[in-house]
């Protein structure tokens, strides 16, 4: 009589036990990554293959930190495109970029700017005329070092910061025989540097 009582407990305890088994072997949801949409203004005309070199390393660079970038093209020499969808309001998970022309007139030397007002901003532009002549004298691709300019200065607005890293794409040096000395793989974004960009 005892034994015949046991066995419908028996039973209960093991389907319990192959339900909380079979939840070990259950996928887990991943989470997912914080996008980040660039609207790109390429106000300087440059080649198609410049521009897809630039926005195929930015977006790696952005990636190995955890990130996704998409990309809108919203003007090229001086030509608007996609209107409907480059009329939508900048917000911090959608930027501006801008490829000027000429040099900044303020410091010639630099590559680019990020435009900080109260501790946070949008909007970004880079100089491939000077980025070029950076290329030029060093041994970079001229799409694969405007894009590492552009994981730059899209990085000062997504930190939220015009503070500098003493490594990484975040360096504040970016002249000739800095660059000379520098390999692709080491200008990244430092561990942790974009980890606040998942929490906001």
């Amino acid at each position: 009589m005892e034994a015949r009582a046991r066995r419908p407990q028996h039973r209960a305890m093991r389907r319990t036990f192959l339900w909380l088994s079979s939840l070990a072997f259950w996928p887990l949801p991943v989470p997912a990554q914080p996008r980040i949409t660039i609207t790109l203004f390429d106000i300087a005309g440059l080649r198609q293959e410049i521009r897809e070199a630039m926005k195929t390393e930015t977006s790696r660079i952005f990636l190995a930190a955890g990130v996704e970038l998409g990309w809108v093209e919203c003007e090229i020499a001086g030509q608007p495109v996609n209107l409907v969808e480059c009329a939508q309001p900048l917000s911090p998970t959608r930027l501006m970029l801008q490829l000027v022309p000429g040099m900044n007139k303020t410091n010639p030397k630099a590559s680019g700017l990020a435009v900080l007002q109260g501790g946070s901003s949008f909007f970004a532009c880079l100089y491939p005329e000077r980025v070029s002549e950076l290329s030029r004298d060093t041994n970079w691709e001229f799409g694969d070092l405007l894009g590492h300019a552009a994981a730059h200065e899209l990085g000062h607005l997504l930190l939220r910061s015009s503070a500098h890293s003493p490594a990484g794409v975040m360096r504040a040096r970016w002249e000739t025989e800095d660059l000379r000395r520098l390999s692709h793989a080491g200008l990244i974004f430092l561990p942790g540097q974009l980890r606040a960009v998942g929490r906001r």
